[in-house]
């Protein structure tokens, strides 16, 4: 089994969450929302909270979202864009000290090619996770491998009999990140327990290395107390919930952050 040590820095990130008896967090920022100038002091207070084990981030677009993308993440999206007119990103707005993972889109790799996203932010990410129009994730993943990047792999909630699933969860890198689509969208309904633990253990009995997060209708701090209960499961990603407290300012967001921290520990 590969060690905390030897894991992608997400994974590392998270399995270290996991060893002090609580689920790794996760938080969705996009750059520029919802100022720049409180991007950069909530990019700030995530970085130094011992709570939030990853940093998830963006590159803003203007099209192209996927269904399941609610109007939340759109605005947000919008107005990040307008910090960021040509689309890309300075790359210590998305990473200074701790791991991170951006969303690529296709309307960034149309305008500046992959290898051209990935060199234009250098050193901005850790790893990637390839939304619909960015082209073949399997081909993706051997540019990014090139830049030191890692390709997240996603694997959604019942989507996949377990023989298919496994055989997504061996591409991932050695001691990977795995992002686990634990509802239909976003703000969907959260997966029973039961469905996510039956997952967890498929992908851990063919890659007992990867670490496990489950991302999509993780809603409130007593949905993060119920994921912590599942075996096998090692981080929670929150996204919407986070864009709509940020979006009433800093002292929300520290709110915000008291109510979940307090919700990551697991039961002994």
């Amino acid at each position: 089994m590969t060690s905390t040590e030897e894991a992608t820095p997400c994974s590392r990130a998270v399995k270290k969450a996991r060893a002090e008896g609580r689920l790794g967090l996760t938080l969705y920022l996009i750059p520029g929302f919802p100022s720049l100038a409180l991007y950069e002091e909530l990019f700030g207070l995530l970085e130094d909270d011992d709570a939030v084990s990853v940093i998830e981030t963006a590159l803003p677009i203007t099209s192209g979202f996927a269904d399941y993308q609610n109007p939340l993440i759109r605005r947000a999206h919008a107005v990040g864009r307008a910090s960021f007119p040509d689309g890309s990103v300075p790359a210590t707005l998305l990473k200074r000290k701790k791991a991170t993972f951006c969303v690529i889109y296709g309307e960034s790799v149309q305008t500046f090619g992959l290898e051209g996203v990935l060199e234009k932010h250098r050193g901005g990410f850790d790893a990637v996770v390839f939304e619909q129009g960015s082209g073949n994730v399997f081909e993706n993943a051997k540019v990014t491998r090139r830049y030191g990047v890692e390709t997240l792999k996603t694997i959604a909630v019942d989507d996949l009999p377990k023989k298919e699933l496994q055989w997504v969860a061996r591409t991932a890198d050695p001691g990977g990140y795995i992002y686990l689509a634990t509802a239909l969208g976003t703000g969907g309904e959260l997966a029973s327990n039961e469905a996510i633990e039956r997952h967890c253990a498929w992908i851990k009995e063919s890659r007992p290395d990867v670490s496990i997060s489950a991302g999509f209708g993780v809603k409130t701090a007593a949905d993060v107390r119920r994921l912590a209960e599942v075996d096998g499961l090692d981080g929670v990603i929150m996204g919407t919930t986070f864009l709509a407290a940020i979006e009433k300012g800093l002292n929300a967001a520290e709110d915000y952050l008291s109510e979940i921290r307090e919700a990551l520990t697991r039961p002994r």
